[in-house]
């Protein structure tokens, strides 16, 4: 399938392989802001929940950065200075060209390692198949219950249906066919017995 940007961005939450121990792991996307004046960037310097970054685009500027996962949540963090909001903060991408567009967190659900992490998706998904020299993947574990939903659907029109739709109109046509049907949803479902959390 194609890179993840080229149809939607991608939720937080992504199953990904443990960069440790290979089992399941979730990926949150870095969230980040501009720093608006000089006089907030040592209170986030000393704060353990941000990272400063400095990054040119259109001009020299600072941009704080949280990893969901290994900092206190955007909501329970009360302490910010005068004018930032704990609701407003993007990903960290759309601040600059010099941003890795992929930086974030990833938690082990098994050996519960926490690390930033720069995501290579689809090459971290951990829900993927192989059919024909071909790789399906999916999102999370809800997303791969729709894709074999749709998979086995009789009418696949309706079964896409619903918050998924983006993705499963995206599906090649290799693991659409009337003989991958069974073959094809089979190794989806178990898949989802696999290390199932």
């Amino acid at each position: 399938m194609s890179p993840c940007k080229s149809w939607t961005p991608l939720a937080d939450g992504l199953a990904i392989g443990c960069p440790e121990c290979g089992a399941e792991a979730q990926f949150a996307f870095a969230a980040a802001r501009r720093i608006a004046r000089k006089a907030d960037r040592p209170f986030f310097e000393a704060s353990r929940d941000f990272e400063v970054k400095r990054v040119f685009w259109h001009g020299y500027y600072d941009i704080a950065v949280h990893y969901p996962g290994l900092a206190r949540p955007l909501r329970d963090i009360g302490d910010l200075p005068e004018g930032y909001r704990k609701t407003g903060w993007r990903r960290a991408w759309r601040l600059g060209p010099e941003m890795p567009v992929d930086a974030g967190a990833a938690v082990c659900l098994s050996c519960g390692a926490r690390r930033k992490h720069a995501l290579h998706w689809p090459q971290d998904a951990f829900l993927t198949i192989e059919h024909k020299g071909h790789v399906l993947w999916a999102m999370d574990r809800p997303a791969l219950a729709a894709l074999i939903e749709y998979i086995e659907a009789e009418d696949r029109k309706a079964a896409r249906r619903g918050p998924f739709q983006g993705f499963l109109m995206k599906i090649p046509s290799v693991f659409l066919t009337a003989g991958a049907r069974a073959p094809v949803a089979a190794k989806l479902r178990k898949l989802m017995l696999r290390d199932a959390a």
